[in-house]
């Protein structure tokens, strides 16, 4: 019974996230996008 309640719980946690990235998805794309040209510059600098 406890591990079904986590379960609800985490469930729950995911919809939020989702929800957020559905609303914020332009912004959570330009933050990918920025990350894939910092680890590029980075490695270009290795």
């Amino acid at each position: 019974m406890e591990l079904e309640h986590k379960t609800e719980i985490i469930d729950e946690d995911k919809k939020h996230i989702l929800k957020i990235f559905k609303e914020d998805l332009k912004q959570f794309v330009d933050y990918i996008i920025g990350d894939a040209m910092n680890y590029n510059s980075l490695i270009g600098h290795l």
